[in-house]
């Protein structure tokens, strides 16, 4: 949302927005940070080998509250409360810049792309927590 506002206003002068919508985004935004810092700071609590299928089993939850929690958003955001996120002005739709198919082949290929990165950036995260011995 700021990276939004800070590029908006160097192409325009004036923004416009929509409140309910920016707090829509806000507050789920605030509930991923929890859900992900929860598991995070409770496995870094724990001391016990027995208790770390319980912080597996807390990032599970998490993880499907999260993915339930985006698809209620996207049926309040293009089915029940649309006119929420909509131009006040109601200016002329605009055409879509990607077919279809063109769209999906480019999100196979950002997919594609993203996991070879999420790859080496686990490996070389290992070799650098073996090289200064830091705990997993």
């Amino acid at each position: 949302l700021g990276c939004s506002f800070l590029v908006g206003g160097y192409c325009y002068k004036t923004q416009k927005f929509s409140q309910q919508g920016a707090a829509t985004q806000c507050s789920l935004m605030s509930m991923a940070v929890f859900a992900i810092g929860l598991p995070t700071l409770y496995a870094n609590i724990l001391k016990e080998a027995e208790e770390w299928e319980h912080v597996v089993s807390v990032s599970r939850w998490s993880s499907l509250f999260l993915l339930l929690t985006y698809f209620a958003y996207l049926y309040f955001q293009l089915g029940t409360h649309s006119a929420l996120f909509e131009d006040a002005e109601g200016g002329e739709e605009e055409s879509p810049d990607l077919s279809p198919f063109s769209a999906a082949v480019t999100l196979a290929t950002a997919t594609v792309i993203t996991s070879f990165c999420t790859d080496f950036l686990i490996h070389s995260l290992r070799g650098t927590m073996e090289r200064f011995d830091l705990a997993e």
